[in-house]
């Protein structure tokens, strides 16, 4: 009668394959994590379309002007400093029915899915953020004064909206922020919103032509040049606060 001969693995045959395994592993899941990635960023450009269709359908409604930032409701003044209750850009978009009214925990187009709260809506403060407070009392048109001492820019290269960062207090959570500073004082980072670069070393626009994609920081300054965004602070893909 034949006898089976059984075929064993040494420790060190083992040990070899075992490690061919992790250097395989070690290999693809960076190309996994950015796949990943690329995805969220694809998802964040293509819910900044749908904001700039929603900006485009208030001003349409609106004398062709778009939402201001922050409206306060205490009568204060327009920008709301001071205030408790605001009105942000996006409640002004949903009032007027140019979007819908989210329920907390729901996919929003107002949230990018690269950071807190992760495409699901939190609340109003934790959304893309709408540049401030250039956009003040915007009309549609065919170029914008964003900065009175720099020429002006035509809608192709008119940052309405987009990817923010924050923490509004310096125990809260680094998070989205309904709007961004381009720019502030030197010294301290402030707890304001800026820019942040999370979609590997970029940041998603919308811009006052319609169109959206991903700006590197590059792009941001400097000043003088009529193609750049006007931009001289921000966080970068860590959360780092950069001034340029």
């Amino acid at each position: 009668m034949a006898t089976e001969k059984r075929i064993r693995f040494t420790l060190i045959e083992l040990l070899v394959v075992i490690s061919i395994i992790a250097i395989l592993a070690s290999m693809l899941l960076p190309a996994l994590r950015n796949a990943r990635e690329m995805g969220k960023t694809t998802v964040c450009v293509n819910n900044f379309k749908q904001v700039g269709m929603a900006l485009y359908s208030y001003a349409g409604d609106s004398n062709s002007f778009l939402p201001i930032t922050e409206v306060g409701n205490s009568g204060m003044t327009e920008n709301g400093w001071g205030s408790t209750l605001m009105n942000t850009w996006a409640q002004k978009l949903a009032k007027a029915g140019a979007i819908k009214t989210y329920a907390i925990g729901e996919s929003s187009i107002l949230v990018c899915p690269s950071l807190f709260p992760f495409g699901k809506f939190y609340s109003h403060y934790y959304i893309y953020g709408y540049r401030y407070p250039a956009t003040e009392h915007w009309r549609l048109g065919n170029e914008y004064n964003i900065n009175p001492w720099y020429p002006k820019r035509s809608p192709t290269k008119t940052a309405l909206a987009g990817d923010s960062g924050c923490k509004y207090t310096a125990t809260s959570v680094f998070g989205q922020a309904y709007y961004y500073m381009p720019s502030c004082s030197s010294g301290a980072e402030p707890m304001n919103g800026f820019i942040h670069t999370r979609h590997q070393n970029k940041a998603a626009f919308i811009f006052a032509d319609g169109h959206a994609e991903t700006v590197g920081f590059k792009q941001f300054v400097p000043f003088t040049d009529p193609d750049s965004l006007l931009i001289n602070h921000y966080y970068d893909q860590n959360g780092n606060w950069i001034e340029l």
